[in-house]
């Protein structure tokens, strides 16, 4: 599946000096097609001068026959078993600090050293279910079977990922009961390195039915130099400043910490459980060793009724858990508040939109918008009978009433002609926060220019009003607003301005060279538009900021062959543009990328969200401080195929990100991913 020492995003010096093929690549006979597509991208990549991706990644993988070893900075320091004749589910385990302190217990354990109870059950780290719709998966009565790696694993700088679905089958094995899809992330952090788990659980057949016991949920079980029980220094912390299992067990939580003394360092495992579950955790402490976090278990824990958790037949459940390994010289140096909020900060996604279901055949061209109530909107094209960018396509929705955690069910907002080949699509959405109206405009089969508005967060949206007549040249063809967001000026004498983003093509087909970025705009809250004059030629699709000093940045989409971003300055609020100019700094491929100001009026950063190249892929955001002069190094979003996305800020000050992306091509599945401060504003 993977070469074995997995190096994807990356460029070593060695590996570009020896054409990529490695001695010891070449002496296990092992050099692929897929080794030598990479060896292609990654000279390319040399070309397109991107220099963040020059050092080797700290972290790396090694595939093993039914496990994936993770190692970081060359030292191994978990193993992910995805596959075991007698274990029947998937765990970690071989868990260590970054110095190489083994912090789980050993699988199996040592006989005479370690305890010796609940062997094949507590095998390190997992997640499992005593009572998921009548089977025992925690007591291996039933097995979850590893189905494929979905994500295949990358690694660059600090950080690395991959993604599996398993299937939870029934106890006789003759059924699907649901499917599991589990993103993981290991990242360095404070004191050590961390992994999240953010997994979405799919009923097949029938609704899905979490029962309400003890033995659910994420769980660990430690060294036994660190176990409570045997008196070596070992202890459990929570939260909320709770110690040991009787005081620990039966409590809710966000966090327990199991620690102690190894080997003349203070060690353990910060166990914790995601804010955004449907409910806080309960803690199944025990001092022999072994720590849960379990949020379904409320007469378990409580002795108050059972309440069982259903997922109704084409719905999800989201969990999000995770574990920091930490290691410091003292426990007074170990900073648990600060683990948890890396956890916390760490980089959450769920699919919105999958392409083949619900009757489309592609979704594509997303946009995104917060409203000051934390309604966040994700609109995208529903193409039903194939990829391509005209035909039967519709204008979809979905929307979370809580700041992006969950989402409700998605909707159509515009289609027309029932099975016509009408295009409806290319997406513009702004809030104006005046008056609280959202509006959004979208495109008729790349012609005509349409505007809705919503005056109850999206839930429902005016019948299309035709403004075509106001933004567009009569000798213009191609038009297309968007895609993406626009913006409401905060400054000077066009303050209050809506400005919609577009690009025009000024002959009458569509021809890269002919076509021009500009902005329409409204001076009297969506009520008349008016267009401005649109840039030097070859350039197309464009996002828009507000700068500190009320000047305006666009960001373009361009034919001009540089692999750079292009960049243009307005200062009279989108009617005029300066001759657009390429940034050395933005390396792009020929595609659409996000542009937002995030941050007070008068100290706003930039933050620019696109592929990094070379081609579709490498998703990632570049921040400036000094309104677009200088841009940072990219910080990876997503690895591999990536496209199209937007981005908006979040109530709580994150980031949320609707992108393109998939396994193969980047068109297989709309992904909203949120990051904290904490992560993006590094």
């Amino acid at each position: 599946m993977w070469s074995i020492q997995w190096r994807r995003n990356i460029i070593p010096r060695a590996i570009v000096s020896r054409a990529i093929v490695s001695r010891a690549i070449v002496s296990r006979a092992i050099v692929s097609r897929a080794i030598v597509s990479r060896a292609i991208v990654l000279c390319l990549a040399l070309s397109w001068g991107l220099t963040s991706w020059a050092a080797e990644p700290r972290f790396r993988f090694t595939q093993q026959a039914e496990a994936l070893v993770i190692e970081l900075d060359g030292r191994a320091v978990a193993r992910y078993v995805f596959r075991d004749p007698q274990i029947h589910r998937p765990y970690f385990d071989r868990v260590r600090t970054v110095s190489g302190l083994e912090v789980t217990r050993p699988n199996p354990p040592r006989e005479g050293v370690d305890p010796t109870d609940h062997v094949g059950l507590h095998t390190g780290l997992w997640l499992s279910f005593g009572d998921l719709n009548g089977h025992d998966y925690w007591r291996l009565k039933a097995r979850t079977e590893h189905a494929e790696f979905v994500e295949e694993p990358f690694a660059v700088d600090g950080e690395a990922r991959f993604a599996v679905r398993n299937k939870y089958l029934s106890t006789q094995g003759d059924a699907v009961v649901c499917t599991e899809v589990c993103r993981y992330t290991v990242r360095t952090c404070q004191g050590g390195w961390l992994l999240a788990a953010d997994s979405e659980f799919r009923p097949e057949g029938t609704e899905l039915v979490f029962g309400d016991q003890e033995e659910l949920g994420w769980g660990v079980r430690v060294a036994t130099p660190l176990v409570v029980d045997r008196a070596m220094g070992g202890r459990m912390l929570d939260s909320e400043g709770r110690r040991n299992g009787r005081q620990i067990w039966g409590q809710q939580v966000a966090w327990c910490d199991y620690a102690g003394p190894l080997e003349g360092r203070w060690v353990g495992l910060q166990v914790c459980a995601g804010r955004d579950n449907f409910q806080p955790s309960w803690a199944h402490a025990r001092d022999y060793g072994f720590v849960a976090l379990n949020p379904f278990a409320r007469q378990a824990f409580t002795k108050q009724e059972p309440r069982k958790k259903v997922v109704p037949l084409g719905q999800t459940l989201a969990l999000r858990f995770g574990v920091v390994i930490h290691e410091s010289e003292t426990e007074e140096l170990c900073d648990l508040t600060r683990g948890y909020a890396e956890f916390d900060a760490t980089a959450r996604r769920e699919t919105l939109f999958r392409s083949g279901e619900a009757g489309y055949h592609t979704f594509r061209i997303p946009a995104l918008a917060a409203t000051p109530r934390g309604t966040v909107l994700a609109f995208c094209e529903g193409r039903k009978s194939s990829a391509g960018d005209e035909g039967d396509i519709d204008l979809l929705l979905r929307r979370s009433l809580d700041g992006g955690r969950h989402w409700l069910p998605s909707q159509v907002v515009h289609e027309e002609g029932g099975a016509e080949k009408t295009t409806i699509g290319n997406p513009c959405v702004v809030v104006d926060r005046d008056t609280g109206v959202i509006w959004l405009t979208l495109c008729r089969n790349n012609r005509d220019v349409l505007l809705m508005s919503s005056r109850d967060e999206g839930a429902t949206w005016s019948a299309p009003q035709d403004i075509t007549p106001a933004v567009k040249d009569p000798a213009w063809g191609w038009f297309a607003t968007g895609p993406g967001h626009g913006i409401q000026l905060s400054h000077g004498r066009h303050r209050g301005r809506l400005v919609i983003p577009c690009d025009c093509g000024f002959t009458p087909q569509l021809k890269n060279e002919t076509q021009h970025s500009l902005v329409i705009y409204s001076d009297d809250h969506g009520a008349t538009w008016q267009r401005g004059t649109p840039t030097e030629a070859a350039m197309d699709e464009c996002q828009v900021a507000e700068r500190d000093d009320g000047t305006l940045l666009l960001s373009l989409r361009n034919y001009r062959g540089k692999n750079l971003r292009a960049f243009a300055t307005s200062v009279d609020g989108g009617a005029t543009w300066s001759s657009p100019e390429h940034h050395a700094q933005v390396s792009c491929p020929t595609c659409q990328a996000g542009l937002l100001g995030v941050g007070p009026d008068s100290s706003r950063t930039l933050v620019y969200c696109g592929p990094a190249g070379p081609g579709r892929v490498n998703l990632g955001l570049r921040l400036s401080r000094d309104g677009g002069v200088t841009w940072s190094a990219n910080q990876l979003i997503q690895g591999g195929p990536a496209a199209y996305s937007d981005l908006c800020e979040l109530p709580d000050g994150s980031l949320g990100i609707v992108l393109e992306t998939g396994v193969a091509k980047a068109y297989e599945r709309l992904d909203f991913v949120r990051v904290g401060p904490a992560w993006w504003n590094r």
